[in-house]
Formats: C-alpha cells, sequence, structure tokens
C-alpha cells in the first residue's frame, strides 16, 4: 500500500453490501459510509457516488440515512455481485476509487480489480466473512479502522497496477458463419443442420452472474451461490492462467435451473435434445475456428471476448488446425445437461478433467437429477 494525496474533483464509488450475509450489519455499513463520505466526500464533490448493491441507480446521502422496511427478508436481499454497478461506473470513463462496505465474499471482485477505469480499492469489513477470498490482493480493513482523518483512511488504500484495455484480435474479413448475440452479450452460431442458433460457449459463470444480478428470482441469493461455488469454484476470466477451464463455466445447476435462465434470456431459447447436441457436435467438427469477424466483436461483452480468447489462448495454441468442436469445448470442456425426453435430463460430453473411459454421447445421469461439479449446460434458440 502506498498513499496518495485526494487531490480536487477526485472521484469515488462507495458501494453498500445489503446481501443477506451483510444483513445484520446494515446499520454499522450505513454509518461507517457517512463516515467515509465525511472524510472525502467533501473534497470530491459531485464525484463522489453511493450505491447500494443490488442497484445501478446513485442514491444521496441523506437516504443514506434511511432504514430499510422492516419486511426486507432474506429472499428479498440481492446476490453478492458488484459487475452491474462497475458497469454502470465504466460507463462515464472517470477513473475512480472504489470502497465496498460489507461483509461476506463479493463473488466476482477479481473481474474488476484490474480495470483501467479503477485507480484504487478499498474493502471495510463489517462483519466475521471478508469480502475476499483468502488469497484476495484487495486491502481491507475492519470497521473501527474506517474512523480517523482522510490521510490514514487513504493510506489503507490499494493503488493495483490496471490492465490497460487491449483491442480484441478480430478478423479484417467478414465471418463465414452467421452470428447472434444474445441479451448478456454472449455469442451463438447457426447450425446448418439444426436450423437454428446453438449457443458457442457453455454458459459462463459471469453471463450467469447477469441473470442473477437481474433480481428476477430472489431465490438465486448468496446462499444458493456459495453452494454452487463449493461445488466448483469460481476463476475469473481477467486471470492470466485459469487452474481449471471448468471454473469459468456455470456448473451444479439443475436442469429447471438452467430453464430457468433460458427464459430470462427469451422464450426462444432451450436446452438442445440429445439428438441435436450429436448434430451439432458432429457439424462443429465440420468447420473451422475462424478469427472473430470485426462487426460481431463489436457487440460481445467484455467477458465474453475474454473468455473466447482465452480458449484461443490457453487452449488452442498447440492445435494449428482447430475447429468449430475445439473452440466451444464441446470436448474437453464440461458435461452438458441436454433433453433426453420430455421431463427427463442426461449430462453429455467430455470433460476436460474426466478419466473416465466413455464417449462424449454416452449420457451420464445423476441420481435424483442432482447437482455434479462438471456438469454446466448450453442452449440454442430458434
Amino acid at each position: 500500500m502506498s498513499q496518495q494525496p485526494i487531490e480536487q474533483g477526485a472521484a469515488f464509488a462507495l458501494i453498500i453490501d445489503t446481501s443477506a450475509s451483510a444483513a445484520p450489519y446494515l446499520d454499522e455499513a450505513r454509518r461507517i459510509a457517512q463516515r467515509i463520505y465525511g472524510l472525502v466526500g467533501v473534497v470530491a464533490e459531485e464525484e463522489f457516488k453511493l450505491f447500494m448493491l443490488g442497484s445501478t441507480t446513485p442514491i444521496s446521502l441523506a437516504a443514506l440515512g434511511q432504514t430499510g422496511p422492516p419486511s426486507m427478508g432474506q429472499q428479498s436481499r440481492p446476490c453478492s455481485l458488484i459487475a452491474p454497478i462497475m458497469e454502470t461506473l465504466a460507463q462515464d470513463e472517470r477513473k475512480r476509487s472504489v470502497i465496498i462496505v460489507g461483509n461476506g465474499e463479493i463473488f466476482d471482485l477479481e473481474d474488476w480489480t484490474g480495470n483501467p477505469n479503477i485507480e484504487g480499492w478499498l474493502l471495510v469489513c463489517t462483519g466475521e466473512q471478508s469480502l475476499q477470498r483468502p488469497d484476495g490482493r484487495v486491502s481491507e480493513i475492519t470497521a473501527e479502522q474506517a474512523g480517523g482523518d482522510a490521510d490514514t483512511l487513504l493510506s489503507y488504500f490499494n493503488w493495483l497496477p490496471r490492465n490497460e484495455a487491449e483491442s480484441p484480435r478480430c478478423s479484417r474479413k467478414g465471418g463465414a458463419y452467421e452470428w447472434r448475440v444474445d441479451a448478456t452479450g454472449y455469442p451463438l452460431v447457426f447450425v446448418e443442420p439444426l436450423g437454428a442458433y446453438v449457443q458457442l460457449f457453455p454458459v459462463t459463470k459471469p453471463q450467469f452472474e447477469k441473470f442473477i444480478s437481474s433480481g428476477g428470482r430472489r431465490e438465486y441469493g448468496d446462499e444458493w451461490y456459495e453452494r454452487i461455488l463449493t461445488l466448483n469454484p469460481r476463476a475469473s476470466y481477467r486471470s492470466p492462467d485459469v487452474p481449471t477451464r471448468e471454473q469459468l463455466f456455470m456448473t451444479g445447476v439443475t436442469p429447471e435451473e438452467a430453464l430457468d435462465f433460458g427464459r430470462w434470456l427469451g422464450r426462444d431459447y432451450e436446452l438442445l435434445t440429445a439428438q441435436e447436441w450429436g448434430v451439432c457436435r458432429k457439424w462443429f467438427g465440420e468447420q473451422a475456428a475462424l478469427p472473430t469477424p470485426p462487426d460481431l466483436c463489436e457487440r460481445l461483452s467484455q467477458d465474453a471476448l475474454a473468455i473466447w480468447e482465452m480458449v484461443e489462448g490457453q487452449w488452442l495454441e498447440q492445435d494449428s488446425h482447430p475447429n468449430l468442436e475445439n473452440l466451444s469445448l464441446m470436448t474437453q470442456g464440461i458435461l452438458e445437461w441436454v433433453v433426453e425426453r420430455t421431463g427427463r435430463y442426461c449430462g453429455l460430453g467430455e470433460p476436460a478433467a474426466s478419466r473416465l473411459q466413455r464417449r462424449a454421447e454416452d449420457p451420464i445421469r445423476p441420481i435424483g437429477q442432482g447437482r455434479l461439479r462438471n456438469l454446466g449446460f448450453r442452449l440454442r434458440a430458434r
């Protein structure tokens, strides 16, 4: 940590954790936020923005002092994800320092710690659970340490190195395939034998987190997501070295949860049938993996682009002639939920870490249609 002076007009964003794990400490978090504003907000003037987790609309200092409704229970609390707020901050291209006050892990923190628009970071823990994983690199202090003066507060900040934005590696020519981009900014490619678009990659954790953050289904909260991540820990798409590729993808879900995500994307999104999955895999194996066309690059989300480049750079670099089957990770990826028959589901695929002597088309049927650490899904849309 190194101290930097607060300059006139310095920009700050303070996020108050309102998730279930932070709920018992919400009043304390409000008091700390007011205290921090008193230390640096006067200097930052209008460039000090306050947010409550779960909303991308800044709140006023006066609203900060208001208590929430007594009926606000655990089911109505947002999951501990900061991406929606961070994406809002990134839109104005103003470099800021970010302070998060709360309790319990912020699941997607690592996706943003190297963002070029963020100058400094500080976590303030109001309870007994850290806001980051044990290997986290962001400065974290207790509620008691958040007092004092502005210079002391600034001395706690991390001024982390920022990842300068890089231009994606796109082809200068038009694409050979017909593409669609879903509401999360991820690509689908038109599979001619199916007459349908199929997601190029299995659904990723950042992609599913956009559904969780939308607030449409409150059962997808901290407790639920912690259970998922116990099966398959989360790896950031910003990481230069992902330990195992399944950590990028949303696994451990049930078919019903996969269908919930599909309904959120749109009425035409469905799981593939077992037969469709086989047809798609065969067609993918016959198509070359070409560079991303420029018009598609412009439409993809930053996380989708980063994961695409990671697959190409880390996992296809030894293959001189990769095809769409390699790029899409339909093999050497994860297991994927498919419809075996109406109301019945099974898993197909060839996980990268699998030691089983089986073909990708051989079905796996979890007992009770339960959760497996390497069983995720991809969708098709007509």
